[in-house]
C-alpha cells in the first residue's frame, strides 16, 4: 500500500485546535477522534478551561480514562460557546 508522508511540522496545540475548529465548519460537529489532550492543552494555556484535578486514573484502561476526562472538559467547552 502506498504510504503518507510525514509532515515536516509536528502536530501542536495550536494546530488540532485550528484542524477541530475548520472540522466544525465543514462538518457541524465535533470530529470522532481529535488530540483530546492537545486540544485541552490549548485551551488550558488561553485560560479557557480550569485545569483538571491532579488525579491519575490507574489500572488498565488508565490513559483511556485520562483521554475521557479531555474529551468531556473540551467538548463542554465548545458546547458552551455554541461552536457545536
Amino acid at each position: 500500500p502506498k504510504q503518507l508522508e510525514a509532515a515536516s511540522d509536528p502536530i501542536d496545540a495550536k494546530f488540532m485546535y485550528d484542524w477541530t475548529i475548520g472540522y466544525i465548519q465543514e462538518h457541524d460537529r465535533l470530529p470522532e477522534y481529535p488530540m483530546w489532550g492537545l486540544l485541552y492543552q490549548y485551551l488550558l494555556e488561553r485560560n479557557e478551561v480550569k485545569a483538571l484535578r491532579d488525579e491519575q486514573p490507574t489500572g488498565r484502561f488508565a490513559l483511556m480514562q485520562e483521554d475521557n476526562r479531555y474529551q468531556q472538559t473540551v467538548t463542554r467547552w465548545f458546547q458552551s460557546q455554541g461552536v457545536v
